[in-house]
Formats: structure tokens, C-alpha cells, sequence
């Protein structure tokens, strides 16, 4: 499978996100941004996806607040697409495998419909940029989202030099005097790390700490996305 990803938020999942509070919107939409950002190998490395069952695959959306699972399938092509089923599914469910079933259940039977109306037509279907298109309508999602970009660029960026440099979260959360777990929360975007953390990483990578910020996305709505949405 090609490394670079797309993602889509089917219309069930885009009726999904529209019915959370715009913090939680944020917190969604970044997890899959970032997956699309790091590329599926490192995400399949580090677990930030992890195969369920049959076609079906899920992205946990963990840390600070409220926790989901998103199930998705991907549609192969010369850009591979990942397509969200399903979604916004708490702790509880997290923990019970009988619901779980029902909820990967569920994927299966949207992933078929989803086929069967055409791969891709279905009225409602989102990529990312229009989904940040619609929903920064919302003042409050706005602000959420701009406060979203300096988290995705330090967490790819962190990622990425990491494994540029053959280190393991382990030996990188050993290098700056921290534990494992929180280099995986920087690297999932779920962190707000101190600036002396920060420090401590860009020299453990042997990097200017500007570099830890390089090419962060533009808070700003993409224009085509704006467009086709008001069209």
C-alpha cells in the first residue's frame, strides 16, 4: 500500500462529528489530519492505527478528554483513501467487546453501502479540508482548530526525526529525561508540552527548535474547500 493517505469523512461520520462540542470536533479531526500527515507506514508503526477485523481498521482518539474510536476502511488507488465509518464512541464501549462487536458490525455494513452507492457518492461525504471548511463556520471550532496546528507539526515533525534517527519513543523519552508515554501523547498530537520539554527534544534530535514547528498547517479554511461548500 502507498505510503501517503487521504482520508474522507463519510456522511454517518460527518453527522457524527457535527453533534459533538467544537473542542471534541477539533480533537477528531486533528487525530485524522495527522494521519494523513505522517503517511500510513509510521502510523502503522506506531500504532496510531491498528487492524480489526476483516476490512475494517480503527484510529483512537485518547489523551485529554473524552475517548474514540474511529472505524474506517481504505479504498486502494494510486493516493489510497481512508474512509470513516463511524465514530465518537466512549470509554464504555472501549472496554465492553460485545458492544464493540456491534460497533465494528455496524462499520461493515456502512462500508458495503458505502460501495454499493458508488465509492463515493454518497450525499454528505467530507474530506478533510471541507470538513475544517464547514465546521469553522463555528467561532469556537475556529479557535479550537488554529490552536490544533502547532500540536500537528510538533508531533510530526517529533516523529518523523525520531525516526529518521533509528530511535524508539523509549529511547527518546531516555534521551530527555522523560517517559515513554508522553513522547507517544507529543507524537499524537494529545500533548501540550512545556517549552524546557520541547528544548530538550530538539536537542535530542539534534535540530534547531524552529524545526519542531516547521511547516505547520495554515489555520485558515482552504479556499476550495469554502467554495464547494458554499456552491
Amino acid at each position: 500500500m502507498a505510503d501517503e493517505v487521504k482520508a474522507l469523512f463519510s456522511g454517518w461520520m460527518s453527522d457524527e462529528l457535527r453533534a459533538l462540542p467544537p473542542d471534541q470536533q477539533a480533537r477528531v479531526v486533528r487525530r485524522v489530519s495527522l494521519l494523513e500527515r505522517k503517511g500510513w507506514s509510521a502510523s502503522v508503526r506506531s500504532r496510531d492505527v491498528v487492524h480489526l477485523e476483516d476490512e475494517i481498521w480503527e484510529l483512537r482518539v485518547v489523551g485529554k478528554g473524552p475517548a474514540y474510536r474511529l472505524l474506517f476502511f481504505v479504498v486502494e488507488g494510486s493516493v489510497p483513501r481512508i474512509v470513516v465509518l463511524t465514530g465518537c464512541v466512549g470509554k464504555s464501549v472501549m472496554k465492553k467487546p460485545g458492544l464493540m462487536a456491534l460497533e465494528v458490525a455496524r462499520a461493515e455494513r456502512r462500508r458495503r453501502e458505502w460501495l454499493f452507492t458508488g465509492k463515493g457518492s454518497m450525499r454528505g461525504d467530507r474530506t478533510t479540508a471541507e470538513m475544517v471548511a464547514e465546521l469553522s463556520r463555528d467561532p469556537e471550532f475556529a479557535a479550537a482548530w488554529a490552536l490544533s496546528q502547532p500540536k500537528i507539526a510538533v508531533a510530526v515533525n517529533v516523529s518523523r526525526l525520531r525516526e529518521e534517527r533509528g530511535l524508539t519513543q523509549a529511547q527518546l523519552a531516555e534521551a530527555v529525561g522523560r517517559k515513554q508515554p508522553r513522547i507517544a501523547e507529543i507524537e499524537r498530537g494529545d500533548a501540550n508540552p512545556t517549552l524546557e520539554t520541547l528544548t530538550r527534544i530538539a536537542l535530542a534530535l539534534r535540530v534547531p527548535l524552529a524545526a519542531l514547528f516547521a511547516d505547520a498547517a495554515d489555520a485558515a479554511v482552504p479556499a476550495r474547500a469554502s467554495a464547494r461548500l458554499a456552491g
